[in-house]
């Protein structure tokens, strides 16, 4: 929870994570109150109203000031809404890497696995390509390479490939339900 940045902007509300930590040092039990408040949440999945508002700020991305496709939108949800959306990515990434669901080149989504992981392994299969496809001369012939990129993946995934996948990699339905609520 407080591993979140203390520099990230608040909510509506106006406390940030900074916020919580001082109040953490002040009220004992603070933290034990919030793990209970994240369980419980967990357990019935029902997410708090006021966690669902948000603030949205526009920020200009570039060219012409007019157009509202030049214009990147953001929300700043409560800092406790932030911490559990958190929690709950990390619990999900964890169950669905240990049940498999990405494949070894994947490293988004996962753990402890990022861009610098990714440049590694590429340049890794390069490698192993390049001794594998040499000829007697060490003369390696061309080789291709493909990149996809994700980013909006999730934006035009069918609702029922969800569930599927849901079922396949046993993802206790409360996730799935406080995802979709």
């Amino acid at each position: 929870f407080l591993s979140l940045s203390s520099w990230a902007a608040a909510g509506y509300d106006g406390i940030t994570i900074g916020h919580w930590a001082e109040f953490s040092l002040t009220v004992p039990g603070l933290l034990t109150l919030i793990k209970n408040l994240f369980s419980r949440i967990l357990s019935v999945g029902v997410i708090p109203a006021d966690w669902k508002v948000g603030l949205v700020l526009t920020f200009h991305k570039g060219g012409k000031t007019r157009l509202s496709k030049d214009f990147r939108p953001i929300t700043l949800l409560v800092t406790l809404a932030k911490a559990f959306s958190r929690c709950l990515f990390l619990r999900l990434s964890v169950a669905l890497d240990e049940a498999g669901a990405f494949p070894p080149m994947v490293c988004g989504f996962r753990p402890h696995l990022g861009a610098v992981d990714a440049s590694l392994l590429l340049r890794l299969l390069l490698e192993k390509g390049k001794l594998e496809s040499s000829n007697e001369q060490g003369v390696c012939g061309p080789m291709f390479v493909s990149v996809a990129d994700v980013v909006k993946s999730f934006d035009v995934l069918p609702h029922p490939a969800i569930e599927l996948a849901r079922l396949r990699f046993g993802v206790p339905l409360s996730i799935v339900y406080l995802i979709n609520n």
